[in-house]
């Protein structure tokens, strides 16, 4: 997880080519951003939807600490990662308490709240009992590519990915070079790769996992194609109620 000491968009600018670039490279994490509640509510909220990476929360308001300072921008994204990076990658930042926090700065209506979750940005309010927390655990992807479902656009589902595939990677590191590229040698990698999934599923990351050869892509020479089948979980975010009242029995 990546915060940087600063509110500037260019400095932001540069935040998202490097999570790109590190995560191409296989290091995979987030950065964390935000934006003081001085800029305008339109362009905060646009800002978050530019983003439009998995891989860059963007934090739309703040909130007050209870000697009235005011915690916002980038000290706010802080925050913020603090409580995403203390989560399992099984928990959902979601209804999360943000420490510190005593009231919000930057407070919005409801109709607001949800166009900024569909802009891909953390908005934190308050709860029935006066507690400040994230409303929704969602990310700044808000338009997938082709090769992303939305799973992708929560910070849960994103988590739980990379987990995944720090994991396999880190399981499998120590075979590579070191087993001949035949049926056996493939089964291998197979059986380890499956044993990180089943781990996760014993976990509550997963559903199921199930790790194949790529029919699309047969070995050759020393190289060799997997595909690793997941699904993984979601929380249960939105509960919807239907509360039946009658004025008599009959």
């Amino acid at each position: 997880m990546i915060c940087v000491d600063s509110d500037d968009a260019a400095v932001h600018a540069l935040v998202k080519a490097f999570i790109k670039r590190v995560n191409d490279a296989g290091l995979l994490g987030c950065a964390v951003l935000g934006e003081p509640i001085s800029m305008s509510y339109e362009t905060r909220r646009d800002n978050a939807a530019a983003f439009n990476s998995a891989s860059i929360i963007y934090v739309l308001n703040g909130g007050y600490t209870a000697d009235g300072t005011l915690i916002d921008g980038r000290k706010a994204a802080a925050l913020v990662a603090g409580v995403i990076s203390s989560l399992p990658s099984n928990i959902a930042p979601t209804h999360t308490p943000v420490p510190l926090l005593t009231s919000v700065a930057g407070a919005l209506s409801n109709t607001k709240i949800e166009e900024c979750i569909q802009h891909g940005a953390i908005v934190l309010t308050t709860s029935m009992s006066g507690t400040v927390w994230i409303e929704s655990g969602v990310n700044t992807l808000v338009s997938p590519s082709d090769d992303q479902d939305n799973g992708w656009r929560k910070i849960r589902r994103t988590r739980t990915r990379y987990e995944l595939i720090d994991r396999i990677n880190a399981s499998v590191e120590g075979i590579s070079g070191n087993l001949d590229n035949d049926a056996n040698g493939r089964s291998t990698f197979i059986a380890i790769a499956n044993g990180v999934g089943r781990a996760m599923i014993a976990e509550g990351k997963l559903i199921s996992c199930n790790v194949t050869e790529d029919p699309e892509r047969p070995p050759e020479g020393d190289s060799s194609w997997f595909v690793v089948a997941i699904d993984d979980l979601d929380s249960q975010e939105k509960i919807y109620i239907t509360y039946q009242c009658r004025y008599a029995a009959n």
